[in-house]
């Protein structure tokens, strides 16, 4: 009996480590890097999408565009 509640203790430190583990792998996977987007996507600039044809991104970032950029406020020019 006693060997089975060490057994259950030490099968819940474990599982209670590796859910951690998997805890601070996401945060760190989710947290923006330098460039602002988060791991595995690829920053796409206001030019870059106007060259490919896209010219929408372009009318939301410019301040005097009038097209709303997050929710009611006009875009920031930043690109």
């Amino acid at each position: 009996m006693n060997a089975r509640v060490h057994t259950s203790v030490i099968a819940a430190a474990l599982a209670a480590g590796s859910a951690g583990s998997l805890v601070a792998e996401a945060r760190a996977l989710a947290a923006p890097r330098s460039n602002g987007c988060p791991s595995g996507f690829q920053l796409l600039s206001v030019e870059t999408l106007t060259d490919e044809g896209y010219h929408l991104p372009a009318l939301v970032d410019s301040p005097t565009s009038g097209v709303p950029s997050y929710g009611r406020y006009s875009g920031d020019g930043d690109g």
